[in-house]
């Protein structure tokens, strides 16, 4: 009972199928009268030879008949549009892939149906997934030409590959302009690495693409700054305003770069108010550093403490003087780091206990002489104020003394005194007037040579981050070589990955695909035995973060990793 019910509702849902406007549009015919008969296959025009009919997919076995340019297809068609036969380029079935192809027909609606080169066919695409190759006809001619029959299909031409590439000859891009269809390399994400590939599309603001790369790949939104414009006909890369190759724009960052370097050359101009210095304070635990400069900045009764730790106090003195004052205040338990904190000093001020005993003024001169010794780069030619403090205690060593216990005689813009920097341990109970005095040398022969020593404080900062980023570049390759030596070439290698995991690995820290690496990479890798540290550290010099580091070639790395295997006693090659 319940077959006979499904073949009695199958056959009475069988002649409104076949009757169907739906189904009769699907096999490519118009909808026939009743009695319901499947539409037959049109026969093509007098002269016009029959094309292959073009292979559909697995789910789509019916052929269709092909329907030759200029023929009406569909109640809808126009019969005399001048873009018949128009050669076109069409993003196929709005997939993103572009074909070349032909319009058979131009539809009431303003879509077109598309004969493919390839033999296919695609109806109702609409306008804005149409390119072509000259400006659309948008009137037809002044004078009908007399009615002829039909002109003859186009021969099929060899079916493209379904690729991108497929699109460099089918829709050349204008000569200066980024357009759908244009032969482009990209700055594949922003890694530095250009890939070939074409223009899918173009947001409505012209500044963001889509790119169909060669391999297959897409990526959506890629900026016009990332994107090489290149001549289809020379393969060279053309000059696109806001493109990666833009003269103009290059041209302008070659002048601001070189304005920049101009003005990073001279300092900046004199600021408007009090004039910033910038004095360091040097001198071994308990000299009095610290007492003199509070006591200086206004406190009648500063406690002595052991400095802990670099500190900076502020000074500002109006009037006639007009100055803000940085003082550096350096521990005597850091004196290895005293040196880096000479460069930006405009002047110095050296103190000690002129009091102390015997063995502990042996240290001070000792202090003294490497002080001099290690910071005489930076320190030699500015002013230099040496104050012998605590000339309240008996025994106190006097100026003539310290001068020629530190060697000071006859150096140029150097100042000696004596003086007791604790207000309350002096004669009168306030600041010792001696090292006021002094604080007024330095702040005048700092403002005597203002300019000449501002350019020195800029020249010095410079030239000590040279220094600290070569040392850092050496201690790296003290490091790689130690990987070598003790990690990725011992008895028993640790973080050493399979061959097949390390150069994966190395491509993920250079961005790049691993299968586009040259071979020359495999033997890096082999080189350094995969292991993890080291090959991230070949991939730093491959891509590195810091702007001051070098983009190394993977020859020049394949070098780097060679010289730091002869450093740690290993072969340059393998057996």
């Amino acid at each position: 009972q319940i077959m006979s019910k499904v073949c009695e509702t199958a056959m009475q849902w069988l002649p409104n199928t076949l009757t169907s406007p739906l189904l009769s549009e699907f096999v490519g015919g118009a909808p026939p009268a009743p009695p319901p008969v499947m539409p037959t296959e049109a026969a093509p025009p007098t002269g016009a030879p029959v094309a292959p009919s073009p292979t559909r997919s697995p789910v789509q076995r019916e052929t269709v008949p092909f329907t030759s340019p200029g023929a009406g297809v569909g109640a809808g068609a126009l019969e005399a549009s001048p873009l018949l036969n128009t050669a076109v380029t069409v993003n196929y079935r709005n997939s993103g892939n572009l074909f070349p192809g032909k319009i058979s027909a131009v539809n009431a609606d303003g879509t077109y149906n598309i004969a493919y080169d390839d033999g296919d066919s695609e109806k109702n695409v609409p306008k804005s997934r149409v390119m072509f190759h000259e400006p659309e006809p948008t009137t037809a001619p002044e004078e009908e030409a007399p009615a002829a029959a039909p002109a003859p299909a186009p021969a099929a031409a060899p079916s493209p590959a379904k690729t991108p590439a497929a699109v460099v000859a089918a829709a050349p891009a204008a000569a200066d302009a980024l357009v759908v269809g244009a032969r482009v390399q990209v700055n594949y994400r922003s890694s530095g690495n250009f890939f070939p590939g074409v223009i899918s599309a173009v947001a409505s603001d012209g500044a963001k693409f889509d790119i169909a790369y060669d391999d297959g790949e897409e990526q959506k939104n890629v900026l016009k700054k990332m994107i090489k414009l290149v001549d289809p006909a020379t393969g060279a890369f053309i000059d696109v305003p806001g493109s990666a190759v833009d003269a103009a724009s290059e041209a302008a960052e070659q002048q601001a770069a070189t304005a920049a370097a101009a003005t990073a050359a001279k300092p900046a101009p004199l600021p408007t108010g009090p004039l910033p210095l910038t004095v360091g304070v040097f001198g071994l635990t308990g000299a009095g550093k610290s007492t003199m400069v509070v006591a200086l900045n206004g406190d009648p009764d500063p406690k002595p403490t052991k400095t802990i730790g670099f500190r900076r106090h502020n000074m500002e003195i109006g009037g006639d003087v007009g100055v803000k004052i940085v003082f550096y205040d350096m521990p005597g338990s850091m004196q290895k780091k005293w040196a880096g904190y000479t460069t930006d000093v405009h002047a110095a001020i050296y103190v000690l206990d002129a009091a102390a005993d015997e063995a502990q003024w042996e240290k001070s001169v000792a202090a003294y002489a490497k002080f001099s010794d290690e910071c005489a780069k930076f320190i030699d030619g500015k002013p230099l104020l040496v104050v012998a403090n605590k000339q309240d205690l008996e025994g106190a060593r006097t100026v003539e003394q310290v001068t020629v216990a530190l060697g000071l005689a006859g150096r140029p813009e150097c100042e000696v005194l004596a003086a007791t920097a604790h207000p309350k341990r002096h004669d009168t109970g306030e600041v010792d007037e001696r090292a006021e005095r002094g604080l007024m040398w330095t702040i005048n022969a700092i403002k005597g040579r203002y300019e000449e020593l501002r350019a020195r404080v800029a020249t010095d900062e410079k030239e000590r981050e040279a220094e600290e980023f070569k040392a850092k570049l050496e201690r790296e390759k003290r490091v790689f070589c130690t990987i070598l030596r003790e990690k990725a070439w011992c008895d028993e290698p640790v973080e050493c990955m399979s061959f097949e995991d390390g150069h994966e690995f190395l491509a993920d820290e250079t961005g790049e695909l691993q299968e586009e690496m040259p071979p020359i990479t495999a033997e890096i890798c082999r080189l350094v035995n995969n292991h993890k540290v080291a090959l991230t550290m070949c991939g730093g010099l491959r891509k590195p973060v810091s702007k001051k580091k070098k983009k190394h070639t993977w020859e020049e790395v394949l070098a780097y990793v060679k010289e730091r295997r002869a450093e740690a006693g290993l072969p340059d090659q393998l057996e």
